[in-house]
């Protein structure tokens, strides 16, 4: 049996070592390797080797010798222990534990067997007899051996079960809070969903133009369909496994119709083999950012000329993948495309979380509709639409102001930033300023994350309420992109935390265009600044003023702030390992003390009235 794993492994090893699931032979002895990291493939030959020297050859050793068997027993297992836990060969940490309590248990019980031949022979073969042995050994019989060795046995399983037990809780603990402060802190509907596979979906997009929207679609849609989802940065190591691993293992594919995502050959390989095997295509359009379903079909339908203008390198990667000719590919494609129907799906990240929720769910619904499943949304959100509608047929009768004022207590719980006043007395860690019609999406992708790790509330701007959430918070992030320097609405909320005192991080994203040296000329001269990029917009900030601040005192104080602080570096589109480091980049800058009661600010009726009605619009 070693050597046929062995005439098994050794043919394949540099793909394993190189991790290509697309060989056939890899595949087929994947039952021998999949449990083991790639540099370990062999290890399941060495534990067959081990077994069938403990229970085959030390049998080949004369019977005359046992003590020499038991010792030799002794030997193989503790050393194949002490390069367990050297080596460490599996890839779940769980496993490695199970391994680790057995082989300790199989060491303990051959030195147990050690010592019961010891007094044996000592008790018999002596003219002592059991004296000398009970002098040497302290044991009075042989059975005070076997007593404490099963003894060790159960201690050994229950230290066993006792670490297992520890690790489910620990992960159940971990998972409940990433349920609980994912997808921002909105409690969206849910659904379950019944793989016929393993991932109930996969994400296809474009990483330069859409990462951050498809980090939030992958935490948003696991949350809501209680199933996995897959995207590649999350999931995947080597690219050549992303149709193995993703789309084959997938029940539907979701594309987000991004301008440039077509030109991109492997999410191009994508369409083409969810096409092939069958698996239905939904297509999302993004706004300020995306091909129209015709725009899509002539790219496809002129492939090699707009990938020859657009992306050269791309095209040559198709013709080495498929061939000279590209029609399959294209018809594949076609086919993918056309095969959606009804409404386009608009997903616009600078909208508020409600519409945002109301995009996810028509989503889910558009996937479910192509496999044939029928959706029955549950939760809390669904619970309260339905207590709004019996509501309405029950207060009819006691007249239409009772039944208005339900309906405003409601939608006051269900506000982007504040869905509670319970929420809102507890504090926010974190009051996160940006942009809402560029940045939005990248906060909601930075909140999540900080949200999880400190297992407090952060909150978003641009709201109705966001005026609360600076007063209860403890310190601003302001994401510094391009369209920052002409929101009156971010700049000044960014002005009021600085003004209530609150610690400042400024986070500039990657490629969004934001300059420090034009931000600079925007801060001293932010009246003209506003008005050139959109007439009226000075005014418009002005009205939110406390009387007898002016604009340009408040981009004086945004320049000797925002300035002087050194900016951390974050690109949307790279690992997860990076918006981690991120994270903790930014709590380290949290202060260690509680923050001091809020210095509030007095604003005129007509002041608030103008903020929560614009904050109320961008809630729609």
């Amino acid at each position: 049996m070693v050597v046929l794993y062995l005439g098994l492994l050794v043919p394949c090893r540099h793909q394993i070592l190189e991790e290509n699931t697309e060989d056939l032979l890899v595949r087929a002895t994947k039952f021998l390797h999949r449990d083991y990291k790639p540099p370990f493939f062999w290890w399941e030959v060495a534990s067959l080797i081990q077994r069938t020297t403990l229970t085959g050859w030390l049998l080949l050793v004369d019977s005359k010798l046992n003590f020499i068997r038991l010792l030799a027993g002794v030997v193989v297992s503790m050393s194949f222990l002490i390069a367990l836990l050297i080596l460490r060969p599996y890839k779940r940490p769980l496993d490695f534990k199970m391994a680790a309590g057995c082989q300790t248990l199989l060491v303990c019980i051959f030195m147990g067997g050690v010592i019961v031949r010891l007094y044996e022979d000592i008790a018999k073969d002596s003219n002592a007899g059991p004296e000398l042995a009970y002098r040497f050994l302290g044991l009075q019989s042989s059975e005070q051996i076997i007593v404490i060795m099963i003894l060790v046995a159960f201690s050994m399983l229950a230290l066993l079960m006792f670490t297992l037990v520890s690790d489910s809780y620990a992960h159940f603990i971990h998972q409940r809070l990433k349920t609980k402060w994912s997808v921002c802190t909105m409690d969206p509907p849910y659904m379950h969903w019944r793989t016929r596979n393993i991932y109930a979906c996969f994400l296809s997009h474009y990483k330069m133009e859409a990462a951050s929207d498809a980090r939030y679609m992958h935490d948003m849609l696991r949350k809501m369909l209680k199933a996995p989802v897959f995207l590649d940065s999350s999931v995947l190591k080597d690219l050549r496994n992303l149709i193995t691993e993703g789309v084959h293992k997938s029940d539907t594919l979701v594309l987000l119709l991004t301008r440039g995502v077509l030109s991109r050959p492997w999410c191009l390989l994508e369409l083409f083999e969810t096409a092939k095997i069958g698996n239905p295509v939904v297509i999302v359009q993004m706004a300020n950012n995306s091909l129209s379903l015709g725009e899509a079909l002539y790219f496809v339908d002129h492939l090699e000329t707009e990938m020859e203008r657009i992306n050269p390198t791309g095209l040559q990667f198709l013709h080495e993948k498929l061939g000279m000719d590209l029609s399959e590919l294209k018809r594949g494609v076609h086919t993918a495309l056309h095969a959606n129907h009804g409404d386009p799906i608009i997903f616009a990240s600078h909208a508020g979380d409600n519409a945002m929720l109301a995009t996810m769910k028509d989503i889910v619904e558009r996937c479910a509709a192509a496999t044939h499943r029928k959706v029955e949304w549950k939760g809390e959100a669904v619970q309260q639409e339905n207590e709004v509608k019996q509501t309405s047929r029950t207060t009819r009768r006691f007249g239409q102001r009772i039944f208005l004022e339900r309906l405003r207590r409601l939608s006051a719980s269900l506000v982007d930033e504040g869905r509670s006043v319970d929420v809102l007395n507890k504090g926010s860690a974190i009051f996160i300023c940006c942009a809402r019609e560029d940045a939005v999406s990248h906060a909601r992708v930075l909140r999540s994350e900080l949200q999880v790790k400190l297992g407090r509330a952060c909150a978003i701007g641009g709201g109705a309420s966001s005026a609360r959430w600076i007063e209860v918070s403890q310190m601003v992030v302001v994401l510094l992109t391009k369209q920052l320097l002409s929101d009156p609405i971010a700049l000044f909320e960014a002005w009021q935390s600085i003004h209530q005192g609150l610690p400042v991080v400024t986070v500039a994203i990657t490629g969004n265009g934001y300059d420090f040296q034009v931000a600079s000329a925007v801060f001293l001269d932010l009246p003209s600044a506003l008005d050139a990029a959109r007439p009226g917009a000075a005014d418009e900030m002005q009205s939110f003023l406390p009387s007898g601040v002016t604009v340009h005192q408040v981009g004086e104080q945004l320049h000797a702030t925002l300035t002087a602080i050194i900016a951390l570096a974050w690109s949307p589109a790279v690992s997860k390992n990076q918006l981690r480091a991120l994270v903790d980049d930014i709590i380290s800058y949290m202060p260690q003390r509680k923050r001091q009661a809020p210095r509030m600010m007095h604003f005129s009726s007509g002041n608030v009235n103008a903020i929560t009605k614009i904050g109320a619009n961008l809630n729609v």
